[in-house]
């Protein structure tokens, strides 16, 4: 797994979104992202699982955040199975 100080810099260094132009880009956090990644790490610090629901908002990216955190945190892993033995 990446280690979480280095979890922004990975997504920032290596991530890239597709914009509304159709244009790929590097990912960047902006200012609301930033706030939402604070909790996810405060969170993530107090040993509890992550858990956030996010009411009526669009256009913010937290959709695309939520999705390279599960990348950072899962990708390194070796497969697993969601479903009991």
């Amino acid at each position: 797994m990446i280690d979480a100080a280095d979890e922004k810099e990975y997504l920032e260094k290596y991530g890239h979104i597709k914009t509304k132009r159709g244009r790929i880009e590097p990912f960047r956090f902006n200012p609301p992202q930033e706030k939402y990644y604070e909790v996810i790490l405060r969170e993530t610090d107090a040993g509890k699982p992550v858990c956030i629901i996010v009411l009526k908002v669009r256009q913010m990216g937290f959709s695309t955040l939520t999705e390279g955190v599960i990348f950072c945190r899962s990708a390194p892993r070796p497969p697993r199975s969601a479903t009991p033995d």
